[in-house]
């Protein structure tokens, strides 16, 4: 079972959708740290006589309780999904949908204007929107500091793959608040000047505010959660251990279940707060498992810390990564702390073809560490110019346009177009399909991902296999190297392989004219 992210919805301090988030974000521009968009108002529950009412907020909240700064973050959010969520309302059990939320202030400052102890409870935003959507499942806040943006889709999988829910609306919602500020302020780790993580001029960090909310459903259509993990330091109250070993370990965890090495990820998202501590914690974390080789930056100059929504913000943003392919910078003065180990970040404006796997980071006071691993998978009938069941591969598993190579997967079942009982498996002979599709995939992302289009195969020479049948519950990679390429004409080395083991191998001419009707009979 794969848990995926659906749908994403965020507001910060860059933006009041996650487009523009990002958008502003990937520019590497400066905001003010606080939220400036109008919000809605929280208005207390009362009863509805018919069903002419202008504002789901007359009716969806419950009393004065909810009435926080946080909630109206979190509606925010929920306003600009609501199409969506209303089809997730339609298609799981009301008991079967859970609400998880993440934050560390919740109310706190009105609770210290009237004493009234539900502004004060962390399941306030949760309660608030399972109460606002009429839900009756499962409930919860999470607060673990800095990690419970992460936690909480640690905790919505463990809920979906075990059966509790058959869906979760998962985020985080935080604001500014006069108790964190003050806190920060007595550990003398809050910067006037906007924050400079991995710098050696490094001042400390700058609190934020934000919300983000994340539908997810089991194999769903959208960004996958390949991985988690999840350790404690047991160091210090406020301090991470300086030599990162437990965040590395949680790293190193969130990797093997992705079931990914180090070299497949293609961007980390860094805590990235900007303090002393964290840098040289982090930095060694990194470079346990990643040496410098992996882009990584810190949003956080950007967005500021968000507390119980950072890494809720940060992920939200890891999701773009992956759909946009691009990298987020990391905005500082540019000069490393050449004390810590290097860590590669990303400049303004760097560019790597092809993000499939992210890494978001957060680490927490208590030495509360999580780490989470994202992947798209590709939508395969936007690529390839045909429909289930005539796309016969399952996924690209990884594209090196400056090497000229692809290589794409399929596992062999009896839902496989041409799989034949007789055989228990696919015929030798299909595999001449499956470099064709593979190679169908290569030309569309070489062209910069325009419109699928239709292709000729010229020719196949020297087609041999090794064996007589793709067999049933075994899967195939399949590459496709391009060796020769004039205009539109293109020969291909292709391989296709089990176990590292090579099972097949041809040379595929192929022709894509920019107009194949052409070439079509009517």
């Amino acid at each position: 079972m794969m848990i995926t992210i659906t749908k994403t919805a965020a507001i910060c301090s860059l933006g009041e959708s996650l487009e523009e988030i990002f958008s502003n974000a990937v520019a590497g521009n400066l905001p003010d740290l606080r939220i400036t968009a109008d919000l809605p108002e929280i208005e207390e529950k009362r009863e509805v006589t018919d069903q002419s009412f202008e504002s789901p907020t007359d009716f969806g909240a419950e009393g004065k309780k909810y009435d926080i700064r946080c909630n109206q973050i979190l509606l925010h959010c929920v306003n600009q999904i609501r199409p969506e969520i209303d089809k997730l309302l339609n298609k799981y059990d009301k008991k079967k949908i859970g609400v998880i939320i993440a934050t560390t202030n919740t109310g706190i400052d009105k609770f210290e204007e009237t004493s009234d102890a539900d502004f004060l409870k962390m399941s306030n935003p949760a309660e608030f929107l399972r109460d606002y959507l009429g839900l009756e499942g499962y409930c919860s806040g999470v607060s673990t500091a800095c990690s419970s943006g992460i936690k909480v889709f640690s905790i919505a999988k463990k809920l979906m793959e075990n059966g509790v829910c058959d869906a979760v609306i998962a985020g985080g919602t935080d604001e500014i608040s006069k108790f964190p500020l003050a806190g920060f302020s007595a550990l003398e780790v809050l910067s006037d000047e906007r924050s400079l993580p991995m710098s050696k001029n490094r001042k400390g960090m700058n609190i934020s505010e934000a919300g983000a909310l994340f539908l997810l459903e089991k194999n769903g259509q959208g960004i996958q959660i390949s991985g988690i993990g999840e350790t404690s330091d047991a160091y210090h109250s406020s301090t991470p251990d300086p030599d990162g070993v437990q965040a590395a370990q949680a790293v190193q965890m969130a990797l093997d279940e992705a079931g990914l090495k180090p070299e497949d990820i293609d961007y980390i998202n860094l805590h990235g707060t900007g303090t002393v501590s964290n840098d040289i914690m982090e930095a060694n974390a990194v470079y346990k498992i990643f040496k410098n080789k992996v882009p990584a930056s810190s949003t956080k100059p950007m967005t500021g810390h968000c507390l119980g929504a950072a890494a809720s913000i940060e992920i939200a943003l890891c999701c773009m990564a992956l759909e946009k392919n691009m990298l987020l910078p990391h905005i500082y003065d540019g000069e490393f702390d050449d004390s810590l180990p290097p860590v590669r970040l990303v400049k303004t404006g760097e560019t790597i073809f092809d993000v499939r796997s992210v890494m978001c980071n957060a680490f927490g006071f208590g030495g509360t560490n999580a780490v989470i691993v994202l992947s798209k998978k590709y939508d395969l009938e936007k690529i390839l110019p045909h429909n289930h069941p005539m796309i016969l591969i399952d996924d690209i598993v990884e594209v090196n346009l400056k090497e000229q190579y692809i290589i794409s997967k399929v596992t062999i079942n009896e839902d496989n177009m041409f799989f034949e009982k007789e055989l228990n498996g696919v015929s030798y002979i299909t595999g001449i399909e499956y470099m064709a599709q593979t190679i169908g995939c290569y030309a569309y992302l070489k062209r910069g991902h325009e419109e699928a289009k239709i292709g000729f195969l010229l020719g196949t020479r020297s087609y041999k296999s090794d064996i007589d049948r793709f067999e049933n519950g075994k899967t195939y990679y399949i590459k496709a190297k391009e060796i020769f390429g004039d205009n539109q004409l293109v020969s291909f080395e292709c391989l296709i392989y089990n176990d590292n083991e090579e099972c097949a191998k041809a040379m595929v001419n192929v022709y894509q004219p920019d107009d194949a009707s052409e070439f079509l009979a009517e």
